[in-house]
């Protein structure tokens, strides 16, 4: 009994013994940005142990560290940047800004809420937010310079954020978007608290008042309504708008062409769109699967009609003039590939090895950690290529802005999950050990 007791214990330390990853998790990128107009040389990442910009269109890398950002820990928190080279950080309780990549600085209006998306505003110079929590309502916020028309400045300061309408009950909000062409009209998916279904809302003031509209539910035996996020809105079209599903079977890219009033499956299959990007001609859409067998998609007719391009995975998507940028996961230590075929073929162009942290004195005492894992000794094998089960929610149509993660995207403790969503040694043989031990404890006292 005592010995079991042991090896159980070591067993479970052996896990937390692990190399550190700053916050626990493998280092991994999970989402890609680029400001407002850029060329594509400028570029974001979000990863797992902070915020990566490149001014090389991905060759090189800045690594900004979560403790700088105002954060630490598995929050994923949702990002947008502005044309004059402003960052806005959404975080579990509050918003922050910030333009050098080391100061961030709160913005007091948003202090305590949680901002579960952020969306850049179509003048590039502002981003509207939503807040939502358990026990609270889900708000729009805008910006008085954005609700005006008025530009913003370098910095991306547009005036005070204003709280909207009476907010929405009973809901978790889940991804925020704004038509291009028409900023009064604004698009929000959630979900009811507790329970993953998908709600879509739309508003034809900004987002003071919101209509709920009716999503289908899977015909599917056994399927689950499952979640929905809003991925683009056509830049001349309010009304037509592009969403991904998530359910319990499969993934789905679903298209309105009148304003969510009615939703149509374009593409579907059993594993998770982890990508997701319109291209600068607002014409052209990819999307892509993290398992290579189900790949990357293209539509050039504006979402209607989807043609598999190549069988690569794909954990985050960035169309460019110059060419499509994608996140992966095929190769330890790997973290950016390009393609400029059009999406036919991809070559590394980065590795986890290639960053290099800011000159910022928060990031000093973080750094020698996570440099530890992003360049392991000679010998060692790297972080290994996990395959994630469920997608982060990323860049939407402007490609200016990422959202937060659904909960249950979320990689805690030591990682140990296989890519199907078993648990995997040394937890699962833990857990078997925990079922053996309180067994043969009832054995024993039953038989005294």
């Amino acid at each position: 009994m005592h010995r079991l007791a042991l090896v159980l214990t070591l067993l479970v330390l052996s896990c937390f013994a692990m190399p550190a990853r700053a916050n626990g998790r493998f280092p991994r990128a999970q989402a890609i940005l680029s400001p407002p107009g850029g060329d594509g040389s400028t570029v974001y990442l979000r990863a797992t142990f902070g915020l990566l910009r490149s001014g090389d269109g991905g060759r090189s890398w800045r690594w900004t560290c979560e403790e700088a950002m105002g954060f630490s820990g598995t929050w994923d928190p949702p990002v947008a940047l502005g044309r004059g080279g402003a960052v806005w950080v959404g975080l579990e309780n509050g918003l922050r800004r910030g333009v050098d990549g080391c100061a961030f600085a709160d913005v007091p209006e948003l202090a305590g809420q949680t901002v579960r998306d952020l969306t850049t505003e179509p003048s590039g110079d502002a981003v509207a937010v939503v807040t939502s929590a358990e026990r609270q309502f889900t708000y729009v916020w805008r910006e008085d310079a954005a609700m005006s028309g008025r530009p913003g400045d370098d910095a991306g300061r547009a005036g005070k954020m204003r709280r909207l309408g009476t907010g929405l009950d009973g809901v978790i909000a889940l991804t925020l978007e704004i038509a291009p062409s028409k900023p009064s009209r604004v698009y929000l998916t959630a979900q009811s608290i507790h329970v993953p279904d998908a709600r879509l809302f739309r508003s034809d003031d900004g987002g003071t008042t919101m209509k709920e509209l009716k999503v289908p539910v899977p015909s599917e035996p056994g399927e689950e309504p499952g979640r929905l996020f809003v991925s683009a809105v056509d830049p001349k079209d309010a009304d037509r708008v592009i969403f991904r599903r998530l359910t319990n079977r499969a993934s789905e890219i679903v298209l309105s062409t009148d304003g969510g009033a009615t939703l149509k499956t374009v593409l579907r299959m059993e594993s998770a769109f982890f990508g997701f990007s319109a291209a600068p001609d607002g014409v052209t859409y990819y999307t892509g699967s993290g398992v290579p067998r189900d790949g990357l998609f293209v539509s050039r007719d504006r979402g209607t009609s989807w043609q598999l391009l190549s069988k690569v995975g794909v954990l985050c998507l960035l169309a460019t003039r110059k060419a499509i940028l994608a996140c992966n996961n095929t190769g330890p230590g790997e973290l950016l590939s390009t393609s400029v075929d059009g999406g036919k073929t991809f070559a590394t162009i980065s590795r986890l090895a290639d960053v290099e942290p800011i000159a910022c004195p928060k990031c000093e005492r973080p750094w020698p950690a996570v440099r530890a894992v992003l360049r392991p000794d000679p010998g060692d094998a790297g972080p290994p290529a996990v395959e994630p089960v469920q997608p982060p929610v990323e860049a939407g149509a402007a490609t200016s802005s990422v959202h937060s993660a659904p909960a249950p995207a979320r990689r805690r403790g030591c990682g140990c999950v296989l890519s199907d969503g078993r648990v995997s040694a040394p937890w699962g043989l833990g857990i078997l050990l925990v079922g053996a031990i309180a067994r043969r404890t009832q054995d024993r006292r039953r038989s005294r």
